[in-house]
């Protein structure tokens, strides 16, 4: 999908959201931020794609954002998040973790596909002898970013809010989820 696709359907994601308000700060406005420096860096390190690195430009919040069940994490924290020790193996394997689901889930971005989906937290944590290469163990959706929060926020109650209910769904998530 073109990446301008994407970026409007992300638009309709985020005019939807029930994003990272608390009850304490309950009208948090989504203020954009400039990409820090050193998550430039960490981009072009792990040769994100340009066109998703104009996507994470356009969409740098100073907050998480959630959608659905779904959060889309604060661009200027992937960096942290992508290479802590239990998740650093996303990251090498061409997943990029954008976000995260319900259960804590990572969200990832196919650097190779475009396409995002899930990696369940019990896979990256098993131990040794029973860690598959997360590969095995991404369920791709299929759908681009953009497609891909948008149907979280249109379906919420439907949508997998995690990778087992992601695991679990029987058909593509196109055919299921209809944008």
């Amino acid at each position: 999908m073109m990446i301008a696709q994407s970026l409007e359907r992300f638009q309709l994601a985020l005019e939807r959201r029930n994003d990272s308000r608390t009850e304490s700060s309950p009208d948090r406005p989504l203020t954009t931020v400039a990409v820090e420096e050193e998550m430039q860096r960490f981009l072009t390190d792990w040769s994100v794609p340009s066109e998703f690195r104009s996507f994470l430009e356009r969409h740098s919040y100073d907050h998480h954002v959630t959608m659905g069940h779904l959060t889309f994490d604060c661009v200027n924290s992937l960096a942290e998040e992508n290479l802590d020790e239990g998740n650093a193996a996303c990251v090498e394997a061409g997943l990029l973790i954008i976000g995260s689901g319900l259960n804590g889930d990572p969200i990832v971005l196919d650097l190779r596909a475009g396409t995002v989906g899930y990696v369940k937290n019990d896979d990256l944590f098993a131990e040794d002898d029973d860690r598959r290469p997360v590969r095995e163990v991404f369920r791709d959706s299929g759908l681009d970013v953009g497609s891909f929060y948008l149907a979280a926020a249109l379906y919420q109650d439907a949508f997998p809010v995690d990778g087992y209910e992601a695991e679990d769904l029987e058909g593509s998530f196109s055919e299921r989820f209809p944008l």
